[in-house]
């Protein structure tokens, strides 16, 4: 078992928000909302009386970030911001497996995955047409091969964060 799936486990243990067993469930993956909602009716129109076209859908949030404090923390940043799926994975295989069974709307990427570059994921997000952002802890100074690619440099805060993928999600 993974670090991921024993924290997610023990988190989703505790939320009444987590989808029933029945629905599908992505590794590391669950829905963030500050009211539960029938999983039935995930956009809630139906108890508003129809469908509404103002809210937007729960968009798909792909974050791959080798070390699993930080990973844990970005995630909850993100899960923060309300109406977000989200993925997490520690490496570059993960990701590309994801990639190869899901659609994720954005990707957050760490740029060093405990020796690898995360480069060929940028590339298959880059392909399907999908935005990200790279985090890194190096210096501005070591990221030459970064030049033109939207970057977040740790330490960063919520706020920017969710500036960044709401940004990415074209969401005020």
């Amino acid at each position: 078992m993974n670090v991921t799936t024993s924290l997610h486990s023990a988190s989703q243990a505790q939320s009444p928000l987590r989808p029933p067993p029945s629905s599908p469930c992505l590794h590391g993956a669950w829905f963030a909302s500050d009211e539960p909602r029938d999983m039935s009716d995930p956009s809630g129109a139906m108890a508003q009386g129809g469908l509404s076209r103002s809210a937007p859908a729960a968009a798909h949030v792909l974050v791959v970030e080798d070390d699993a404090l930080i990973a844990l923390d970005i995630e909850q940043m993100l899960l923060d911001l309300g109406d977000l799926i989200v993925t997490v994975v520690h490496d570059v295989a993960s990701a590309l497996a994801v990639l190869e069974r899901e659609r994720p709307d954005v990707g957050v990427l760490d740029v060093e995955l405990g020796g690898q570059d995360s480069a060929p994921i940028a590339e298959r997000l880059a392909a399907a047409g999908k935005p990200f952002v790279f985090l890194t802890g190096y210096q501005s100074s070591h990221m030459a091969r970064l030049r033109g690619a939207l970057v977040l440099e740790k330490p960063f805060s919520a706020e920017a964060l969710g500036a960044i993928v709401r940004k990415l999600l074209n969401r005020p």
